[in-house]
């Protein structure tokens, strides 16, 4: 009986701090994607740098999936200039800086980056106060009008993307967002002009 209990003292100290301690690890070989590729995790997000990238836990980048929002310095193209990047960021910063966000790592992008999905526990409460559930953040920045869909975007079911474009071409409709500017170049032609010059 002793030692059977030994055993699972033992365990459960290894479980306790070891297991933590593999967080820690650095992932100069993409561990992290490989451990928890398609895994939920609760993180923090430390930094927003702009309207579809973020850090999270002080030194992981995420790019938000299926989503591309306008960049930093873009602006609108008609008349009146509107800063849509700083729109788009200003956004994201407002929902999920330096607040506990749950992801979906997806993929490791080109670029070192993970490809995300975020979810975020809304702050309301209903009326039997129960916390409402979990609001998908790369879904809202479609439907609030901070992003367009990423033209290579490769969804996880057709009822999926039908989601996004759905939002995409309701906060088009309703000038939500960056489309209550007078126009908005879509963000990848804007950075392939950005890179001719």
């Amino acid at each position: 009986m002793k030692a059977s209990m030994n055993i699972v003292f033992n365990l459960f100290l290894y479980l306790i701090i070891c297991c933590p301690l593999f967080l820690l690890l650095p992932d100069n070989i993409g561990l992290i994607s490989f451990v928890f590729n398609n895994k939920k995790l609760i993180v923090f997000c430390s930094k927003v740098l702009d309207g579809d990238t973020i850090i999270f836990d002080k030194k992981y980048y995420g790019r938000l999936a299926y989503i591309d929002a306008p960049e930093m310095k873009q602006r609108s193209v008609g008349k009146d200039n509107v800063p849509v990047g700083e729109l788009a960021y200003k956004y994201l910063k407002q929902k999920i800086e330096g607040k506990f966000i749950k992801i979906k790592i997806i993929e490791k992008d080109k670029y070192g980056r993970y490809v995300i999905r975020i979810w975020i526990w809304n702050d309301k409460k209903r009326e039997n106060n129960k916390v409402e559930k979990l609001g998908d953040i790369n879904l809202q920045i479609v439907e609030d009008g901070y992003a367009v869909l990423y033209t290579f975007a490769q969804f996880e079911s057709l009822e999926e993307k039908m989601r996004y474009v759905r939002g995409y071409f309701s906060a088009y409709i309703g000038g939500k967002g960056v489309w209550s500017s007078s126009g908005l170049m879509v963000p990848y032609k804007y950075r392939k002009i950005k890179r001719k010059k």
